[in-house]
């Protein structure tokens, strides 16, 4: 008697997998079952990634050498790249293979205090349209050449941030041409001494032209007539504003 094999067709295994998108653990079943569910799971599966570069350079060879491979799978699935520092010299770690993520769509650095990422590690990452700083010292020269590398940037995130050194007025009106896609504007805690350096840039009304939501997380109240200043700039597009101070602000 012949053996009769049961193959659901590619469209439903799709639909499963789509459906359990979010459930880890029934994605590793699904990447088990056979080689017609391995893909769709998978795609699932690495859409995002957290490298810790405090590790020793020789525990991220492996992956770093993966997705320099011209047909490595994360090219195509991964959207979310998370790069934590601590302080650790980026010297020791050669991640240029990161400009060949090209479906990249958000990029979180985390923990940078004495340097800062390599832009040419974002060469390829055109379509980010995310960037998200948090505890990092910025420099503005590195700042502003990260921001060169992604120009579709549409929320820019700041929380518990510092800058090293203050923007001139020419990278100030070079920061403004880039950020033109600027939709929202989050600054987390302890970012209050970003904004200064934000008001050499509202001066081009093109900074925040088409900000749609601006979040301004624990204001110092010397910082009460910069918050105005940035109001002004965003304008008619303005939808949403959310401000919680460390004192209160008058109205």
């Amino acid at each position: 008697m012949p053996r009769i094999r049961h193959i659901l067709p590619p469209e439903l295994i799709e639909i499963i997998v789509d459906y359990l998108h979010d459930d880890v653990f029934t994605l590793k079943a699904c990447s088990l079952v056979g080689k017609a569910w391995h893909p769709t799971a998978r795609y699932y599966l690495f859409t995002s990634i957290h490298l810790d570069l405090s590790l020793p350079p020789k525990s991220l060879k492996g992956f770093l050498q993966h997705i320099a491979r011209p047909k490595s799978f994360f090219h195509v699935t991964l959207r979310h790249l998370f790069l934590r520092s601590e302080a650790v010299p980026q010297r020791h770690h050669d991640l240029s293979a990161l400009s060949s993520l090209r479906n990249l769509t958000s990029i979180s650095l985390s923990c940078w205090y004495n340097t800062m990422p390599d832009p040419h590690w974002f060469l390829g990452s055109r379509n980010v349209t995310r960037l998200e700083f948090a505890s990092c010292r910025i420099e503005r020269s590195s700042f502003r050449e990260i921001l060169r590398q992604l120009p579709k940037i549409e929320v820019l995130k700041l929380a518990n941030v510092s800058w090293m050194d203050r923007f001139s007025v020419g990278e100030a009106t070079e920061c403004s041409d880039v950020l033109k896609h600027l939709r929202k504007l989050h600054l987390g805690p302890h970012s209050s001494s970003v904004i200064p350096a934000l008001s050499a840039l509202i001066s081009k009304r093109v900074v925040l032209g088409k900000v749609r939501e601006i979040v301004l997380e624990d204001v110092e109240m010397r910082y009460e007539k910069l918050v105005g200043n940035l109001l002004v700039a965003a304008g008619p597009t303005l939808h949403s504003l959310t401000i919680s101070a460390k004192n209160k602000l008058s109205k």
